[in-house]
């Protein structure tokens, strides 16, 4: 950070001329220091999996995939995650018409059918795999997911392209919604205010912490918006300290607003002067992004 040596009449001492950061050598963050614990029970019924290990459970439909979180008969989710590869449009992306362009992908993850299933255990880990074909977009998606010895789960999914025609996908991440009570957001990534891969290097790598309601950012035009980049870990609680806990991989994306993307569009026309409603819905809609788009500013 850099200060002025001497009083002017336009600012203070103390007034701040320019900041930066610094990524240090050795920075090794992502490392797997973690030690497996004995291996997760795998029980199954008609319609469902479970896997377990010690006072949580997984729990997954066989159709679908993962359905619910508990940890002593507490639930974390409120309903099926959800792939996505939808944003809310922007200003800039009503003049450019991609709203209308890239709309293919909007309900891609939801129009998905299942092509098989596979369960794997290891010594310490339990995996289930599913295998699912895009009917919207004519291409496959696969879903991993991996209990370890820890109770942790580890989600990966892969998507395998077999159309060459489609457009720009908009997003590549999924969709967690929690119910109401988890509405402490802490984050160790960029912020404290939204940020965006062509828009982020005000906002510093640190650790951050907010409520749910106080991430949406109220433009004239209801959009895209609350989003952040570089995230190493978030996590959503409740009062008492119980709740979610993410970490990535990887540096990833990640927001955490009282609504989901796909309520932030009408399609009226630009010149329109009457603002756009949408409905808050009384729970979290948490989104972990893969893959990262510009917004164009």
């Amino acid at each position: 950070m850099a200060i002025p040596k001497r009083q002017l009449i336009w600012f203070r001492l103390i007034f701040e001329l320019v900041r930066e950061e610094f990524e240090m050598p050795g920075n090794n963050f992502f490392a797997n220091t973690k030690r497996l614990d004995s291996k997760p029970v795998l029980e199954s019924d008609n319609n469902n999996l479970k896997i377990v290990k010690g006072d949580v459970s997984f729990e997954f439909d066989k159709s679908m995939g993962l359905k619910d979180i508990v940890y002593k008969d507490k639930s974390l989710l409120n309903g099926d995650p959800e792939f996505n590869f939808w944003r809310a449009p922007t200003d800039n992306d009503w003049g450019a018409n991609a709203h209308h362009k890239m709309n293919v992908w909007r309900s891609a993850g939801e129009n998905i059918q299942l092509k098989n299933v596979e369960v794997k255990e290891s010594d310490n880990t339990v995996s289930i795999k599913y295998f699912f074909f895009m009917r919207d977009v004519q291409s496959d998606l696969v879903a991993t997911y991996t209990v370890d010895g820890n109770g942790g789960l580890t989600c990966e999914v892969e998507y395998l392209s077999k159309n060459e025609t489609l457009p720009e996908m908009p997003r590549f991440g999924m969709i967690f919604s929690l119910p109401e009570r988890y509405e402490n957001f802490s984050w160790y990534g960029r912020g404290p205010w939204e940020n965006y891969i062509d828009r982020k290097h005000s906002a510093f790598v640190g650790l951050y912490q907010s409520k749910v309601k106080d991430q949406y950012t109220p433009y004239v035009r209801p959009q895209e918006n609350g989003y952040k980049t570089d995230v190493r870990w978030l996590t959503l609680t409740d009062d008492s300290g119980f709740g979610l806990k993410v970490e990535g991989l990887q540096p990833v994306c990640a927001s955490a607003l009282n609504f989901f993307p796909k309520t932030l569009i009408l399609d009226f026309p630009r010149n329109n002067n009457m603002s756009t409603i949408f409905i808050l819905v009384a729970r979290w809609c948490f989104q972990l992004i893969f893959f990262k788009e510009v917004l164009g500013d």
